[in-house]
């Protein structure tokens, strides 16, 4: 029955091109050939990434942060009262004035000091600005290795110039060993940080990076067992061209060093603005559109894998959108705004006056401009 089912889901009329079938997959001395066993390793290696993390993130990246001047706030923890626990378990966390002069009489305490236990159990849960900033300069660092790892491998190949050299004599491209570990470790890293979304800093944009990590991970795959690896190299180069410089910009922000910050960001920005929203529908998009079946002809995966590649263009409007925001409010109002693209969820507070209190990256930097 499971034979049944793999040959029913791996059928030759839906994956490959007509006269193609997976007979045409196997390694042969002189050519290494894409086989669904060589994914086995993408589970291994997204262990090794996350435990790779841990460990530049607490050996590496904490004295690098402290280093530039990214305050290290600790956390002060509300002290415990099962009263106080219990409306904020099962009432409101942000109680009204009302039930706040209430509790303050109940517990004999002052309304302010009720309005502080409130912030205080709020904020322990949120983020410090340490934490963001190490998480900042590992995705750094994976996306500058990843980027100019495969500027490295593919800027000799043809297809690098010419992106009907990605179809060419298909299903017939040697798959070497760098371009393999390239291809792996790119789909282990977005596995892990499908793994780890829920446990680092929520941001704004948590269910579109979500829905991203996902089908990157999906277009990896298939792409790979299809042997479609070289206009996934591609697509892999263009994605990795502009993340890393977005994620040292935050660093340097949150290190209080904002003329490099802003420097930073503006080169995101612009190779944003080209690989986003003109290379990759110019010159991905293009070819696995017209060029992918003019020269290998009709297949049905291409309906999934142009869904695939155009709910990543959907995601790129979307993300530019903030993007712009940050750009018009930098040219216009002569400050740089919040990235909203990275910002966390943290809603502003109130402090124990009732007053509006801002976040701790905005009391820390004391009115400078936020990225």
């Amino acid at each position: 029955m499971w034979d049944s089912i793999l040959n029913w889901y791996w059928s030759e009329s839906f994956w490959l091109p007509a006269n193609v079938t997976w007979q045409h997959f196997k390694s042969t001395k002189d050519m290494t050939m894409p086989q669904p066993d060589d994914l086995k390793i993408i589970l291994p290696l997204t262990i090794v990434l996350i435990l790779t993390r841990i460990l530049f993130e607490r050996f590496v990246a904490y004295p690098f942060s402290k280093f530039i001047g990214v305050p290290d706030v600790k956390r002060k923890p509300a002290e415990p009262n099962k009263i106080l626990e219990r409306v904020f378990t099962t009432i409101s966390k942000s109680p009204d004035a009302e039930r706040i002069q209430g509790l303050a009489k109940e517990l004999q305490w002052t309304e302010k000091q009720v309005r502080q236990w409130f912030y205080l159990k709020r904020s322990a849960n949120r983020p410090t600005i340490m934490k963001k900033s190490t998480e900042c300069c590992w995705r750094f660092l994976f996306y500058c290795t990843s980027f100019y790892t495969g500027l490295y491998l593919l800027h000799k190949e043809k297809h690098f110039f010419d992106t009907r050299h990605s179809w060419y004599n298909y299903p017939y491209y040697h798959i070497t060993k760098p371009i393999y570990y390239y291809y792996m470790v790119e789909a282990s890293f977005y596995t892990s940080l499908i793994c780890s979304q829920f446990m680092d800093v929520r941001r704004k944009d948590f269910w579109p990076m979500f829905i991203h990590h996902n089908a990157t991970v999906v277009l990896i795959v298939m792409s790979y067992v299809t042997n479609h690896v070289r206009i996934g190299c591609l697509i892999i180069l263009v994605h990795d061209s502009a993340d890393y410089l977005l994620e040292a910009a935050k660093v340097f922000n949150y290190g209080r060093l904002q003329r490099i910050c802003d420097v930073t960001f503006a080169c995101f920005a612009v190779i944003f603005y080209v690989s986003r929203l003109v290379i990759y529908p110019g010159w991905i998009l293009n070819t696995v559109a017209f060029e992918a079946r003019e020269i290998c002809g009709h297949f049905n995966s291409w309906y999934p894998f142009m869904a695939l590649l155009s709910l990543l263009q959907v995601l790129h409007l979307f993300w530019a959108f903030f993007v712009g925001r940050v750009v018009y409010s930098s040219l216009v109002e002569g400050k740089v705004d919040r990235d909203s693209r990275s910002d966390s969820e943290e809603s502003d507070d109130e402090d124990s006056d009732g007053k509006e209190n801002k976040s701790d990256e905005a009391i820390i930097q004391n009115g400078k401009k936020k990225l």
